[in-house]
């Protein structure tokens, strides 16, 4: 008796809460409940509906009659009401827990499948094929891993039509999920939110947008529901449970035994926790006297880096601080004194530097490092001795109006009372000996 009132109680649906469009938030979804559904979308020529918001639906307002397209405008608008009931109905909780089956019962079939495979998920299992009422609770059991910020229903269409009623072709679509020819008993929705999945705490940096298509027979029965995550690598990376930390910790201590060095650093870094198109950045900075600060590119690149490294010695090196920064990344704050080994020069107090790590799907993607005092570090490069060059200039004595007046030609010393011309260079300055005579220098 139950099964031969769900059609009754699907067209019902909305004709209860035609005034409501109040928020609530109840196991982990955050949506608001459907306004009124305006009876004139039975007139409408396609009847597609819309989900302005979340707020209400209303049908497309200039659509023009295809009575190929659309056989039975009323029978769209009631499978639409279907659908939306099912999202509201699990925004309140009814599919959760032991209350899941009773009202599983009154709108799918007793062999409904729920498909959610295709997508190549490695650190969860839920995306997967659950099959009858036991199978679809499950999935709704599932979905209670991850709380769904900002839920809102974009739209809300009859497969195979676009929302002013035209054909709409595959594009944006999963494969085989829309174009001319469907099947009128089947919707799409997309959806817009922010999950997260509560078991890591972790919570995507953007709305992802995600849709489902459901089979809705004239009874308002669903035989079938399939989903497609919008982003499917970016919601595995949110299920990952890898510790960042113990990942740039393995990094640095496999750096200081030396396994990043020569011919080395190569298996260690395949080997190891980076991307092959990862970026080490070390630019931005005002360098004049090294060339080593700048971006490198993948694994050869990382290599070239580490390699670049060995030029300096880092006395005292140690990890300060590593914090956790926005979307699963890393700021490592470290001091050193270095010496760059070409010159010989230290520095003359300790240096702090930070590096920030972008670690995705359990690899570090990025470096980009910042040196804490770029013109300390710039200045222990210089190959030159830093104390002042001193020049001495024996020039004539006063009066004279020979060149070399005064002067012993084999001794090069005046040889009469003069003056003496001191001048004190700076280490980048040349003497220009074309305006010096030499017997004038000693």
């Amino acid at each position: 008796m139950a099964r031969e009132n769900r059609s009754d109680e699907s067209r019902e649906f909305f004709a209860t809460r035609e005034d409501e469009s109040e928020e609530m938030i109840v196991y982990n979804v955050q949506v608001q409940r459907f306004g009124r559904v305006m009876k004139a979308a039975l007139a409408a020529a396609v009847g597609a509906l819309v989900v302005v918001g979340v707020k209400h639906i209303q049908p497309s307002g200039s659509l023009r009659a295809d009575s190929s397209a659309v056989t039975n405008q009323a029978e769209m608008v009631a499978r639409s009401e279907v659908v939306g009931r099912i999202l509201s109905g699990w925004g309140e909780g009814l599919y959760h827990g032991e209350a899941c089956q009773g009202t599983a019962e009154k709108t799918f079939t007793d062999d409904v499948v729920v498909d959610a495979s295709g997508m190549d998920m490695k650190n969860t299992d839920i995306y997967k094929k659950y099959s009858g009422i036991y199978g679809l609770c499950q999935w709704f059991a599932n979905q209670e891993q991850i709380s769904f910020k900002d839920f809102m229903i974009k739209t809300e269409l009859p497969s195979g039509y676009g929302k002013h009623g035209e054909d709409r072709k595959d594009d944006g679509l999963p494969s085989g999920w829309g174009g001319p020819g469907r099947s009128n008993d089947v919707i799409v929705v997309k959806v817009s939110n922010i999950p997260t999945v509560i078991a890591t705490g972790k919570e995507a940096d953007s709305p992802m947008q995600d849709m489902s298509r459901w089979t809705v027979s004239k009874d308002g029965m669903i035989s079938e529901m399939d989903f497609h995550l919008g982003d499917s690598e970016r919601m595995d990376e949110l299920f990952a449970k890898y510790d960042a930390k113990a990942i740039v910790e393995e990094v640095m201590g496999d750096w200081r035994m030396g396994l990043y060095h020569g011919a080395a650093c190569k298996v260690t870094a395949e080997k190891g926790p980076w991307t092959e198109d990862l970026v080490v950045d070390a630019s931005g900075m005002d360098m004049y006297n090294t060339d080593i600060y700048k971006t490198y590119h993948g694994i050869d690149g990382l290599c070239e880096w580490f390699a670049n490294q060995e030029q300096i010695t880092f006395k005292g090196w140690k990890i300060e601080t590593m914090l956790p920064s926005g979307y699963n990344d890393l700021i490592l704050h470290v001091s050193h004194t270095p010496t760059v080994k070409a010159t010989g020069k230290e520095a003359d107090r300790p240096m702090h530097d930070d590096l920030h790590w972008t670690i995705r799907g359990g690899k570090i993607s990025a470096m980009k490092f910042y040196l804490g005092d770029a013109d300390a570090m710039d200045a222990l490069f210089v190959k030159h001795d830093s104390k002042p060059i001193v020049q001495i200039h024996f020039l004539p004595p006063q009066g004279s109006s020979l060149p070399n007046a005064g002067y012993d030609k084999k001794h090069s010393v005046p040889a009469n009372a003069g003056h003496v011309q001191i001048q004190f260079l700076q280490p980048q300055a040349e003497v220009d000996n074309h305006l010096i005579d030499k017997d004038y220098q000693r």
